[in-house]
């Protein structure tokens, strides 16, 4: 597309779309993040618990096997034995899925550990605050109560950083009645 536009992302392509703005203000004219990620350690952790503590006693011990074959295992191997993990937490992100496929062209565990460590980096050294604060753009919030990443690692940082964020927290169908 031709900018500017409205650019929408979801969980870390949330967080891939306030990157890009930060540097290519030219491009966007809204954001709208949808279960975006957290962006501080703490939250990150408690994003890991919530996905952990919603498997099964079956699907929590094969996440942890998968978890300590991951740590030994050649890398031809981390490649499915990362999609095997991925798979069994699926359900543990998405409340009411429409489609369990996703759209991955192939699944890099290295490359993964490569860009969550450099996000980390500037996550933990406060680089997020300073290259978010350049966007000043609309930012919309879409988040659901079940979504792992708690709202509190997402929303407070944000408002911190960006002068107009709004949020609409949704609420599933379990948890109206």
């Amino acid at each position: 597309g031709y900018g500017p536009m409205t650019i929408l992302g979801s969980s870390w392509g949330a967080v891939l779309a306030l990157f890009l703005s930060a540097r290519h203000a030219h491009v966007a004219k809204r954001l709208i993040l949808v279960g975006s990620g957290v962006f501080d350690a703490e939250n990150s952790a408690k994003t890991h618990s919530i996905r952990i503590e919603r498997l099964s006693d079956a699907q929590r011990n094969e996440v942890e096997q998968l978890e300590a074959e991951l740590k030994s295992s050649i890398p031809i191997d981390k490649n499915r034995l990362f999609k095997e993990s991925v798979d069994i937490q699926f359900d543990a992100d998405v409340f009411d899925p429409i489609d369990r496929e996703l759209e991955l062209i192939e699944y890099q565990y290295e490359l993964n550990n490569l860009v969550w460590n450099d996000f980390k980096r500037i996550r933990d050294d406060g680089g997020l605050k300073a290259e978010f604060s350049k966007i000043n753009i609309p930012v919309t919030i879409l988040h659901g109560d079940y979504d792992p990443h708690p709202l509190g690692g997402i929303e407070p940082f944000l408002r911190s950083c960006l002068p107009d964020v709004t949020v609409h927290f949704l609420r599933s169908e379990e948890h109206t009645s």
